[in-house]
């Protein structure tokens, strides 16, 4: 998953029409890391810098021994 989200959130187009779909995603897997990971990462290469970090922050407090949601939030902060 976080595969194709790399691949297509690199055109700011993409990347709003993902953010839609996985914020929709989050309405349904409230607790799902990999739908909070997704999401701040496609927050960040929309540029909306705090929006991405609370979205992994929030992965890492799901998931403290998710290593990815600790590196993505680290090269955020």
């Amino acid at each position: 998953m976080l595969l194709v989200i790399k691949r297509y959130s690199r055109s700011a187009i993409f990347s709003g029409a993902l953010l839609a779909e996985f914020q929709q995603a989050e309405q349904g897997l409230p607790n799902n890391v990999d739908v909070n990971i997704a999401i701040g990462l496609i927050q960040r290469r929309l540029g909306h810098w705090d929006e991405a970090i609370a979205e992994l922050r929030r992965a890492v407090e799901l998931d403290p021994r998710n290593i990815a949601a600790s590196i993505d939030l680290g090269t955020n902060v």
